[in-house]
């Protein structure tokens, strides 16, 4: 780290039944992932963030998605913030390995057998926490490598997009909101009704919502368009 020290990784495994575990925990936790200044590096972690903010009123910042940072970083050029962020919905990038041997050139260990062994037992084996002590590790050091290479500056003009595109979304009129990308008809009638939203995270998180009440009511054709609706409301509230 910064003090010269090499970093630790804390695991942290609750068992079931035990939620008051959560709770002595919760404050500082909540603290650490609503500080935007403190990145945390994440590999596709979108739907925990909105898991977070759901049930735990917990809004993630400084959330930093290595797949989709070096997407950006490798279609960045000249392009448009959201044309990039629309990419990374097409295109799979890469995995923690990968961008391992990318950016670290070195083999990351991903066995199997550990992958796809029971992780809701307690405790967990020695293999289970090497794995994901090593993930958590590697997750870290590909940052720094993304950082040395520049990319990682990159997050500051993306903030700033993703500012200008909450204000469309709090201040902008119906025809506005449909002249931006990723957001038709539907989607921007939506955002009308949903808004003011203090985050793309939290618009994200109101229009989806809104989108499966109203599929509940639907049948068909109906039901389709809606969950085209909720696949362009992701692209539309992404970031890296």
């Amino acid at each position: 780290g910064s003090d010269g020290l090499p970093p630790a990784v804390l695991l942290y495994c609750m068992p079931r039944g035990q939620q008051q575990e959560l709770e002595k925990l919760y404050p500082a936790l909540s603290a650490l992932l609503q500080r935007e200044e403190v990145l945390k590096a994440t590999q596709g972690a979108t739907p925990e963030c909105d898991a977070l903010a759901k049930h735990f009123a917990i809004h993630p910042k400084g959330m930093v998605c290595l797949r989709c940072l070096d997407i950006a970083a490798s279609e960045d050029q000249g392009r448009d913030f959201f044309y990039i962020t629309q990419t990374m919905w097409t295109q799979k990038g890469l995995s923690l390995r990968g961008l391992a041997d990318k950016y670290l050139s070195s083999c990351l260990e991903k066995h199997r057998d550990v992958r796809l062994s029971r992780w809701d037992q307690w405790p967990l084996a020695s293999t289970q926490a090497r794995y994901a002590a090593t993930d958590a590790y590697c997750s870290y050091q590909v940052l720094h490598a993304m950082a040395a290479a520049g990319h990682v500056k990159r997050l500051e003009d993306w903030k700033t997009a993703a500012e200008q595109r909450l204000s469309a979304f709090n201040h902008g009129t119906l025809c506005e909101l449909r002249a931006l990308p990723g957001v038709g008809r539907g989607t921007a009638g939506a955002i009308l009704e949903q808004r003011p939203y203090c985050s793309l995270t939290q618009a994200r998180q109101r229009l989806l919502a809104w989108i499966e009440a109203r599929a509940e009511q639907r049948e068909g054709s109906a039901a389709k368009r809606l969950a085209a609706g909720s696949h362009n409301v992701r692209m539309a509230t992404s970031m890296p």
